[in-house]
């Protein structure tokens, strides 16, 4: 899908990039992997994330679902102090750029370092950068699914279209996960009425907790579901 980008967000290539990767990308990315050698080293990667929390929007999302970031290198002896040091000279770097706090947009960063090319397989020479990937997205994926911010494929599809439209239009306005949900199922204009109708037939606060209460949260409850998914929830269908 072909989208055009109006000159609110088009910039620099570095600066639309940016723009992309912190407005439209890092809602739903579990890990961001960042090959020194490609970008130009450690300074370019912290102005690139520094760029990211300069132009990132605050999110509602609890901070474990936040994305990762792994950044991988081949100027460095490969080993745990190794990396533990070259990360805290990165964080150095990254607080010369921004007074932003990463913790405000990115859950943890890491530094790989790969064997010099040539001196084992391929395979091996990737190994531990594969591990990292894979064990920093399956933690991002069971912290969103404690949360229950899990998307299944269909709504991340669906979302993720809504998003690209949303940034596309370049609006200053943090993309909404919940309004983007309701956007084929809108909340009723006359939902206030409705509900004053209904509370008028209460006549004691006895029935106002123990039926109108119930009555109404669980509409509102079942309603954010989209239709014929009542049948399939599990905590309805011994009930159906």
């Amino acid at each position: 899908m072909r989208r055009a980008l109006p000159r609110a967000v088009v910039g620099t290539v570095d600066g639309t990039t940016d723009s992309i990767y912190s407005r439209l990308l890092l809602p739903f990315a579990d890990v961001f992997c960042f090959f020194s050698a490609d970008i130009g080293g450690f300074r370019q990667i912290a102005r690139h994330i520094a760029a990211w929390l300069d132009k990132g929007q605050s999110s509602t999302l609890s901070r474990s679902t936040y994305p990762r970031i792994i950044i991988v290198t081949e100027k460095m002896p490969v080993g745990r102090e190794p990396e533990k040091e070259a990360r805290k000279a990165f964080l150095w770097l990254l607080r010369e750029e921004t007074t932003h706090d990463l913790s405000e947009q990115i859950s943890a960063i890491d530094i790989v370092a790969l064997l010099p090319k040539g001196k084992v397989s391929a395979e091996a020479r990737y190994r531990r950068l594969k591990e990292c990937l894979l064990k920093g997205s399956d933690e991002v994926r069971r912290n969103r699914e404690e949360t229950r911010t899990l998307f299944s494929a269909t709504h991340f599809a669906a979302l993720f279209r809504y998003a690209c439209g949303h940034f596309s239009q370049a609006s200053e306005e943090p993309f909404d996960l919940i309004k983007a949900s309701r956007k084929q199922n809108p909340v009723a204009k006359d939902l206030a009425e409705h509900l004053s109708i209904f509370l008028k037939h209460i006549r004691s606060v006895k029935e106002l907790i123990e039926f109108a209460v119930p009555v109404i949260a669980s509409s509102i409850f079942l309603d954010n579901y989209p239709p014929d998914t009542h049948s399939k929830l599990p905590f309805l269908s011994s009930d159906l």
